[in-house]
């Protein structure tokens, strides 16, 4: 049907007014759910009431940009008018050129001044033909002419406000960028402290509505609650938030505390992909169940960073709709390409054993390395402790006996205050016994409970003593590290070259001292970039950092799980997917979100639309 339209006369627009014309397509009636623009020809159009207040004025400058629907080269179709057949005229266009129209789908014609601005309260008769059902009378034009009546007639009162629409002079956003500075440096203090509010309660894992939040409630939620308390500790912020601030700018509605939070998880991001850089990297990912029973899968990355250092971090959560290897493979990829990120870049996978995880057929690990061969899979390490773990208690009755004790133990203790406190105090008195005899013994200053040890037995340090040690560890990566030896065979030049830079870097290491009291491999990678040594040896070092990036267990995801029962609790079940995800990345990534200042937020708020408030540059 485009090929009958051309281009037809517009309002007369000023130059500089010229980029508010786009709208977006969010600007639909309220009760619709498309996503496409609204509709060109006239007896499509809802009408303009069914907007919202906030739409209205650019649904008319869209359709006044556009101009009229006026299909000129349209074969208009005859009726028996009066016994004789008569049909539209296009010649009428050029004598009505900035508000008549023509609708092919109703052989109808309209008013585009009067839809958009006449009032709906008004009577029928043949005016209001040109709005509502339109005018289909082609025996003269004396009904154009009717409709547009004398200088004070309702169409004359609606082609005027048009005018004045398409005004530089008389619009609202050229009103707005003329704002005063001191409305300006007003609007800064609003937003900031809204941000500084909103960056507050995500850190803490905190709810952001109360349930009542009426002007007689006294528990209005978290959010109003510690923006109140901001301004009566600062009075230049107290002047211009809540109600000393514009009824039409209060910024405290809950979609644009949800739009705030999503630009602090945007920055987050970002910080984290600068850290990235072009490194390779690993995926750790699991599922589990939210609070409302939704099933969300957790994506961390494992990379080294420019300082040699190993480095989890929690890149989303996304909601999928099952657990098949495909569509978890579906959804990371999107999310993948939504921050640049491709499988290509992969060097390992770290899941649990779940088949659709695992699966040496149609599992998700399968399916990564279809593609990419070199994205080696590791199962999780305590993952598999937990099955051999089992696996020995049912087929050790003495072990079996221990844990089916232990099991009634808890049971007992559990159903009764009382007998959790005696256990608690027997278990009390023999740790002050164990300590007073240096069976055990305690880190100043440490947790209690976690910083309890043997003599001369850290956590860690005397499984790393030997490399046995770290082979029975490690079991599952050293034999990925098998499989990258044996492809890496094929490479004959490469291998070669590694060789020659490996007896240098022996060489080399044997005689720095700095390299003699090195406890793993993840210090060596640290001073091998604070002595250089990363540029001299590229090869070895790219080797060390391949080692590094295998993961090993899934502790990352899963401490995003907790967090995610934190977060999104019994009273805040009712989350949506993209706020979860966003107060998730803030939570767990809060060392990163600290290195996000609160003027990158603001930035990214007021471009993602235009605002009713200008942000003045900082001064």
């Amino acid at each position: 049907m485009d090929r009958y339209y051309t281009t037809a006369p517009k309002f007369p627009i000023d130059s500089s007014s010229q980029g508010s014309q786009q709208i977006g397509p969010s600007l639909r009636p309220s009760s619709s759910s498309s996503s496409q623009e609204p509709p060109y020809d006239p007896a499509s159009r809802p009408p303009i009431s069914q907007y919202s207040p906030n739409e209205k004025e650019d649904i008319r400058r869209y359709y006044l940009g556009k101009g009229p629907c006026q299909p000129n080269n349209h074969d208009f179709p005859q009726r028996d008018i009066g016994g004789l057949l008569r049909r539209f005229n296009n010649f009428w266009f050029g004598q009505y050129p900035y508000w008549l129209e023509y609708s092919i789908a109703k052989d109808a014609a309209f008013c585009l001044c009067c839809y958009l601005f006449r009032p709906e309260n008004l009577g029928s008769g043949g005016r209001t033909k040109f709005v509502g059902e339109g005018y289909r009378n082609w025996k003269c034009k004396k009904g154009f002419d009717d409709h547009v009546g004398d200088v004070n007639s309702e169409h004359n009162h609606a082609q005027r406000k048009c005018l004045n629409l398409m005004s530089e002079r008389r619009s609202i956003e050229t009103i707005m960028v003329r704002q005063s500075v001191s409305e300006g440096m007003d609007y800064r203090v609003q937003l900031g402290a809204t941000v500084h509010v909103s960056r507050w309660l995500v850190k803490q894992g905190l709810a952001f509505r109360g349930h009542d939040e009426s002007k007689s409630s006294h528990r209005k939620g978290n959010f109003l609650n510690l923006l109140r308390y901001t301004g009566d500790h600062n009075p230049q912020i107290d002047k211009v938030i809540l109600e000393n601030a514009p009824k039409n700018r209060k910024l405290t509605c809950s979609n644009t505390q949800k739009k705030i939070v999503n630009c602090a998880a945007k920055e987050t991001i970002l910080e984290m992909l600068a850290e990235l850089g072009n490194e390779l990297f690993s995926v750790l990912i699991d599922e589990s169940r939210d609070i409302s029973v939704k099933e969300q899968m957790a994506i961390v990355i494992r990379f080294v960073n420019k300082k040699g250092s190993v480095v989890e971090r929690f890149l989303g959560i996304v909601h999928v709709p099952d657990t098949k290897a495909v569509s978890l493979k579906e959804a990371l990829e999107e999310l993948f390409v939504k921050n640049g990120l491709t499988l290509s870049r992969l060097r390992g996978q770290g899941y649990d054993g779940a088949s659709n995880m695992s699966g040496e057929f149609n599992g998700l690990k399968t399916l990564i390395m279809k593609e990419n061969g070199s994205a080696y899979y590791v199962h999780c390490w305590a993952h598999q402790l937990q099955l051999t773990l089992v696996h020995v208690a049912k087929h050790h009755h003495k072990i079996g006996l221990f844990f089916g004790m232990i099991s009634q133990v808890v049971n007992v203790a559990s159903a009764s205050c009382k007998r959790c406190d005696q256990l608690r105090e027997k278990q009390r008195i023999g740790l002050v016994e164990s300590i007073s005899n240096e069976e055990i013994k305690t880190g100043s200053g440490l947790n209690q409970e976690m910083g309890l040890a043997h003599p001369c037995n850290t956590r860690w340090s005397s499984h790393f003593k030997t490399l046995n040690g770290v082979i029975t560890l490690f079991s599952a990566t050293i034999g990925v590290l098998e499989e990258i030896e044996k492809d890496a065979l094929i490479l004959e030049q490469r291998v070669e070259a590694t060789d020659g830079q490996l007896e240098n870097y022996c060489m080399d290491m044997r005689s720095d001292d700095d390299f003699l009291e090195l406890k793993g491999i993840v210090e060596l990678s640290q001073k091998m970039v604070e002595k250089r040594r990363h540029n001299v040896y590229p090869l070895v070092y790219k080797l060390v950092k391949l080692a590094l990036i295998l993961p090993v267990a899934t502790a990352s995801v899963e401490r995003v799980f907790s967090a995610m029962n934190y977060v999104k609790n019994r009273v805040r079940n009712s989350m949506g997917d993209q706020f979860l995800n966003d107060c998730l990345v803030t939570y767990v990534e809060s060392e990163l979100f600290d290195e996000v200042d609160d003027e990158q937020i603001m930035q990214r708020w007021q471009n993602m639309s235009n605002r009713r408030g200008k942000l003045p540059p900082l001064t």
